[in-house]
């Protein structure tokens, strides 16, 4: 009887065994199928978070309104974008930094969503621009101390001067390029304003327009204060609004609601707070 015994639970555990591992091989099928289904919702979650996330392409070189490359730039600019689309709109962003030329040419080809700059015909010809002007420049001219560019321009601040002088801007600032163009001035071309106060500096170039925020941050940056001087004139103006790709889906809708944002803010005074605390510490430093 024992032997009989034995004889029959071979078997049995044998099936036994086959039973089990065909139950743990269902369960790792299935478990794999799950991990594949969730990868694949992973991914379309992040396609999906990828596809809202609004692209900002910036000047790389333009501090301290915006500097470095990639999403490592920072600045006044991007931090007014965060606060007005990231904390009233309640759309992400990606802010992203590269040279103006470049950054320019992302928004074109629809790489990027938006920009902040001024809305030149050229810029509209492949983006779309709202009404309300997100920040606005004061022009001013930035020479050598003592230099005749000094001298004459704080004599006789007009465009006459400026004609008799050496001008420097960086390439594919847009306002240089149609005020300076206006007056029939030539200008001499460096890839940044950093570039334009070296020149200045070497008297290679008299003068460069530009805001005085970042004449004074590129100064100290360079350790050339002792050498140049920022003037009281103002040129003219230039005034920033978001400018959306015509390729990105956000469009004309997002530019809507971001000049009645905009325009909410400046009527109930908080518009005028965050720039003045965007500035502080920059343009105070003369």
């Amino acid at each position: 009887m024992v032997i009989e015994t034995v004889a029959i639970s071979r078997p049995l555990a044998a099936s036994a065994y086959e039973k089990a591992k065909a139950s743990l091989m269902l369960v790792a099928r299935r478990a794999s199928i799950v991990c594949c289904v969730l990868a694949v919702m992973s991914g379309a979650n992040r396609a999906a978070a990828e596809d809202e996330t609004l692209k900002v392409s910036y000047n790389s070189d333009w501090p301290p309104y915006s500097a470095s490359k990639d999403e490592n730039v920072h600045g006044i600019l991007p931090a007014l974008v965060e606060a007005i689309i990231v904390e009233r709109l309640k759309i992400p962003v990606r802010h992203s930094g590269a040279p103006w030329s470049r950054a320019q040419f992302y928004v074109l080809n629809g790489t990027a969503d938006a920009m902040v700059t001024v809305a030149t015909e050229e810029r509209l010809e492949f983006s779309l621009a709202g009404q309300e002007v997100i920040y606005q420049f004061r022009m001013q001219p930035i020479v050598r101390k003592g230099s005749l560019a000094d001298i004459n321009i704080t004599a006789t601040p007009s465009v006459d001067t400026l004609r008799t002088l050496r001008v420097c801007d960086m390439l594919s600032n847009g306002w240089a390029q149609r005020f300076f163009g206006k007056y029939g001035i030539e200008i001499i071309t460096a890839e940044s304003a950093a570039g334009c106060l070296k020149l200045i500096a070497a008297d290679r170039a008299d003068v460069l327009v530009q805001p005085s925020a970042i004449a004074y941050k590129l100064i100290g940056d360079l350790e050339i204060e002792n050498k140049m001087r920022v003037l009281p004139h103002v040129f003219g103006s230039m005034e920033f609004k978001i400018l959306v790709s015509k390729k990105s889906k956000f469009g004309q809708g997002l530019l809507h609601r971001l000049d009645e944002v905009i325009a909410g803010m400046k009527a109930d005074g908080s518009y005028e707070a965050l720039i003045n605390r965007l500035n502080h510490g920059v343009e105070s430093k003369k």
